[in-house]
């Protein structure tokens, strides 16, 4: 009897639904495209159902994204175990750094190919040096038998590699998770010039300490403080469970004085970065900032910090400016530059921010990379047929050893 369709089962791991469906949902649709089956692990939240129906998912329960607790990872790392068993995934590739660490572990043990995808560096490679020491030594581990380990920035990529964290011939280099240019485009010139002229800036992300927020809310009160009229929109969630989560209180407190308007979570912010005159991120550090590239999509100036990960999506004085992170100051003078300018002059930096979306930031590149990729790690599905029936015969004779 012969081996009949197989299709090849593509498993996309991460630390919260809300990646994703925010993230990797145009990964998903080209992947069955590509005649793969995707199939997504990840806790579940709210976000879950957009895209739940679509492929098979698979609920983790023991992903705690802030704990350090030893006891806390190894349940989730029997978790995976369990489910890869069950799933009798061809491939897994995991997103951010607990699914990185353990989910490829779990993928080793059951000796099956790995991808690890490092989107950013976070809060551990940020602040507290023995947070950082004890998150390069699990990378290290987790990603030691990964087939390949794809960075959205070179800085990530150069500080893996020189900490030898992973082998050079290991690591590949895309420009983020890229941008859909069919769905983000410009306005109408005449509401771009409209929203020009409105002198708004608008802040996109999950409202933590890490995306220079207080940075941003200083320099406001000191624009306000000389007079300057503009207003700040702050659209995301409130990540309560992140350790550089903003509370609510504070977020509340900052609109009572009248320094930012906050516009809560936003599934589709094409019509308020058309509103808005400049779109705004002092990050400390990124992989590639998505809200960054539909602004540049957009035709947006935006305005960013000078670290890894925003300072590729700036040409100062070009397409907007850079400020120095951690410092008020030096983002209410990039502030105060873009109010100066002429409407001609913003239009004319929106153009370039399209310019550069387009030759650099293309969704359609990034996600042909991630095919690229995953098919040199497996090889083609016509070629490895075979291979895939043989995967899923050992996988399930190291289920029978175990049960």
């Amino acid at each position: 009897m012969g081996l009949g369709v197989i299709r090849v089962k593509v498993l996309l791991n991460a630390n919260t639904s809300f990646y994703i469906e925010t993230f990797r949902k145009s990964l998903i649709y080209a992947l069955k495209r590509r005649g793969y089956e995707p199939i997504v692990v990840a806790p579940e939240d709210e976000f879950t159902d957009g895209f739940r129906y679509e492929v098979s998912f698979y609920t983790v329960n023991n992903l705690r994204r802030s704990s350090i607790n030893p006891v806390h990872d190894l349940n989730l790392l029997a978790e995976y175990l369990h489910l890869f068993r069950r799933v009798r995934p061809d491939i897994i590739v995991n997103f951010t750094i607990k699914p990185n660490v353990y989910g490829s572990i779990a993928a080793r043990r059951l000796r099956i190919p790995c991808i690890s995808v490092v989107s950013g560096l976070g809060y551990a490679f940020m602040h507290d040096s023995f947070l950082k020491r004890i998150a390069s030594f699990l990378y290290k581990i987790g990603t030691s038998s990964n087939d390949y380990v794809i960075f959205e920035n070179e800085d990530d990529l150069n500080s893996f590699v020189s900490e030898g964290i992973i082998d050079s011939s290991k690591a590949v280099l895309v420009d983020g998770a890229g941008v859909d240019l069919e769905f983000f485009v410009p306005p109408s010139a005449t509401e771009q010039v409209e929203s020009l002229k409105a002198n708004v800036f608008l802040y996109m992300g999950r409202l933590l300490w890490d995306k220079g927020l207080r940075e941003l809310v200083e320099a406001t009160r000191f624009l306000k403080e000389e007079g300057l009229s503009f207003e700040v929109w702050l659209v995301g969630a409130i990540d309560v469970n992140n350790k550089s989560g903003i509370p609510e209180n504070v977020v509340k407190t900052w609109e009572n004085e009248g320094l930012i308007k906050y516009l809560g979570y936003v599934k589709d912010v094409r019509n308020l970065i058309s509103k808005a005159s400049c779109v705004i991120l002092p990050s400390h550090r990124e992989g590639i900032p998505r809200s960054l590239l539909e602004a540049m999509a957009m035709g947006k100036p935006i305005i960013t910090t000078q670290v890894p990960g925003c300072r590729e999506t700036v040409c100062h004085g070009v397409n907007g400016f850079l400020a120095e992170p951690n410092n008020p100051e030096s983002l209410a003078a990039a502030m105060k530059a873009f109010l100066s300018l002429s409407v001609q002059r913003k239009i004319e930096m929106g153009i370039q921010s399209r310019s550069m979306a387009e030759k650099r930031f293309d969704e359609k590149k990034v996600i042909e990379k991630y095919l690229e990729v995953i098919e040199a790690v497996y090889g083609t599905y016509g070629k490895k047929i075979h291979k895939t029936a043989l995967y899923k015969d050992q996988i399930g004779d190291q289920n029978n050893e175990k049960d």
